[in-house]
C-alpha cells in the first residue's frame, strides 16, 4: 500500500497490456499522469541487484532498460533455477520499459504491482514465482484489494 503525500504530475510510459488497469489505479489514487510513447531498447541496462539466498528470491530494480536486459533477466532466473523466485521492478518513467514488458511476459512473468514514485517517477512490478500461488489462503480486505488480488490472479492464469 502507498500513499502519495505529494501528487506531483510525472511522465510515464504504460505498458498496453497494463494501461487501462495501472490508469484505474492512478485515477483510484488521484494521480494525473502524462503519458509517452515507448520505444526500442538502447544502450546498457542500469539496474540493481538484490538477492535473498534464503528465501531463493532475486529482485532487479530496473532504472533503465537497455539492450542487454533479456541475458540480465536469463542471467537472474539462472540463479536459483526454476524454483527461484524473480521480481523485476521496472521504472515507467523509462520509455524502454513497454519492450521489457513483453520480454518479461514472453518469459512467464506477470504484474506484481504499482509502485508510486518509486523512482521518483513510477514503477511497476513484474515477477515469476516457481509454483502457482496458493490463492485461496490469501486473507483480504475490501473492495479495491479484492479488484487488484482478481487482476493479479488473472495476469498470473494468462501466462
Amino acid at each position: 500500500m502507498f500513499l502519495v503525500r505529494e501528487k506531483s504530475v510525472c511522465s510515464v510510459c504504460l505498458p498496453d497490456e497494463y494501461a487501462p488497469f495501472i490508469q484505474s489505479l492512478y485515477a483510484g489514487l488521484g494521480l494525473v499522469r502524462e503519458h509517452m510513447k515507448g520505444r526500442a531498447l538502447s544502450g546498457k541496462t542500469d539496474k540493481q541487484d538484490f538477492v535473498l539466498a534464503d528465501s531463493k528470491l532475486v529482485r532487479l530494480t530496473v532504472k533503465k532498460t537497455g539492450t542487454d536486459f533479456a541475458g540480465i533477466i536469463e542471467k537472474g532466473e539462472s540463479t536459483f533455477g526454476p524454483g527461484g523466485l524473480m521480481q523485476v521492478y521496472l521504472n515507467l518513467g523509462d520509455p524502454g520499459v513497454a519492450e521489457a514488458v513483453t520480454i518479461l511476459r514472453q518469459r512467464g512473468y506477470f504484474f506484481g504491482g504499482l509502485l508510486p514514485c518509486w523512482f521518483g517517477s513510477d514503477g511497476m512490478i513484474m515477477q515469476r514465482v516457481p509454483r502457482q500461488p496458493d490463492w485461496d489462503a490469501l486473507q483480504l480486505y475490501g473492495k479495491k484489494t479484492r479488484a487488484i488480488f482478481e487482476y493479479v490472479r488473472s495476469d498470473y492464469m494468462d501466462q
